[in-house]
């Protein structure tokens, strides 16, 4: 990772690199929960990190240009939630991080030429939604054609010289996708206390697709800023090295490079758990699920529960859905 311990965040943001605070600052689980709205929930957790720069005076103005959709959150299951990350404006998890970091760089570079990669092209519409209205390009590479994109934002094998990166590699990005997972580490803790009142804090599980890096690396964010979350569940069909590292037999995959470089591989092993459920497990998933609350699951929502039931099957877990039915 480049070295940006010299430089301010808004220096950080604007130069399109990842960074990593000397400390997670973090608010308190009892100044977050008394949050009266997502985008003064998002206030709470991230100003810390904005303190002393540029960007802290429009901080709120941010937030509440970047969060103002709802965040469901959907029973699947005894002890299981979904976490429905596809609600926003552009029905993908991206617009979490793209309307808070375009949000962003409105204030401190309103004509900028950006780059983000994208893994499909149904992506590409959280990205425009975010744009619309702004003066700033958007040059999107990872696949080869996007119809239907505004005049600002385009399709690209590389990303022309000087533009700057705003998807998953430059922190903020996953600064605000983080916000979603404190939302609802919090929505289930007051949930819980009120059905049960405690002096301790309850701890949320989450269940992610372990193919998606900056899901990994936001949900480790809201953790470190105080969300109340456990362990972290990373799932798929197929079986990307995650638990041999865990269990010390091999090195860290690729598929864990963006976590590492924010969190030590000691953290990441006590927190991380690996699941690849077979074929006939997720189909069960399906039909129970199906049986007891209707919920109805993606492929990849089936293939998290699971991964859920057999490794968390009593602790309260939520399943990171990023796209529908």
């Amino acid at each position: 990772m480049p070295d940006t311990s010299n430089l301010s965040i808004s220096e950080a943001i604007l130069s399109g690199r990842s960074f990593t605070p000397s400390e997670f600052p973090t608010s308190g689980f009892a100044a977050l929960s008394a949050a009266g709205s997502i985008p003064e929930l998002a206030f709470e957790a991230l100003a810390p990190y904005f303190a002393g720069d540029k960007l802290f005076s429009p901080l709120a103005e941010i937030c509440c240009e970047a969060f103002d959709f709802p965040i469901p959150i959907a029973e699947v299951a005894p002890n299981c939630r979904a976490l429905e990350l596809f609600a926003g404006p552009g029905q993908s998890y991206i617009d979490f991080g793209a309307r808070f970091i375009v949000s962003i760089m409105q204030r401190l570079n309103p004509g900028a030429v950006l780059t983000a990669e994208i893994r499909k092209p149904s992506e590409a519409a959280a990205w425009a939604r975010a744009l619309a209205g702004k003066g700033m390009t958007l040059f999107l590479t990872g696949v080869k054609e996007c119809p239907g994109l505004p005049q600002n934002v385009s399709v690209c094998d590389s990303a022309p010289a000087g533009a700057i990166c705003v998807d998953e590699r430059n922190t903020a990005f996953i600064m605000g996708l983080s916000v979603p997972f404190i939302y609802c580490a919090l929505h289930q803790a007051i949930s819980e206390d009120r059905i049960r009142p405690s002096k301790e804090i309850f701890l949320t599980h989450f269940a992610l697709p372990a193919c998606n890096q900056a899901l990994q690396a936001a949900v480790f964010f809201a953790r470190a800023i105080g969300a109340p979350i456990g362990r972290v569940l990373l799932a798929c069909r197929k079986d990307h090295g995650i638990k041999a590292f865990l269990d010390g037999k091999a090195p860290a995959p690729a598929v864990l490079g963006l976590l590492l470089k924010y969190f030590s591989e000691q953290e990441v092993k006590e927190t991380v758990l690996a699941g690849t459920p077979d074929d006939e497990a997720v189909g069960q998933a399906i039909q129970r699920v199906t049986e007891k609350t209707g919920y109805c699951l993606s492929s990849h929502g089936a293939v998290l529960e699971a991964a859920r039931f057999a490794l968390l099957p009593v602790h309260r877990t939520v399943l990171a859905v990023t796209e529908p039915q």
